[in-house]
């Protein structure tokens, strides 16, 4: 799995969290929305370093940390969006320990992948 991905997926699920203690009705889409623009991102911080050339590095320089606050980008986008359906937070204690419960969780399940399937197996 290429490196931008879990964070493609973080900024996926967190934008998901946030979304759900506001009570918004459509946060499936948006957060799928946000995990699609990390893909995004990854891929074309991928491509400028497969195309090469003068302009490919810096495109990688301003790809990689945009992919890698993506997450944090993304989650802030929605907490500062105004939705039509927006409600009062609920529970935002809760969902905060949600999203930080999710990205180490992952990062855990990342780091067992890679010691039971090293790289290169």
């Amino acid at each position: 799995m290429p490196f931008g991905v879990g964070h493609a997926i973080l900024a996926g699920r967190w934008v998901l969290i946030v979304l759900h203690s506001r009570g918004v009705t459509s946060l499936l889409k948006i957060a799928t929305g946000a995990a699609a623009i990390g893909v995004i991102l990854t891929s074309a911080g991928a491509a400028s370093v497969v195309v090469g050339g003068p302009i490919s590095v810096l495109a990688t320089q301003v790809a990689t940390p945009l992919v890698r606050g993506w997450p944090i980008i993304a989650s802030a986008l929605a907490v500062l969006f105004r939705f039509s359906h927006d409600r009062v937070w609920q529970n935002p204690v809760s969902h905060a320990a949600a999203g930080l419960l999710f990205a180490e969780a992952m990062i855990a399940g990342f780091w067992l992948a890679a010691a039971v399937f090293p790289p290169g197996s």
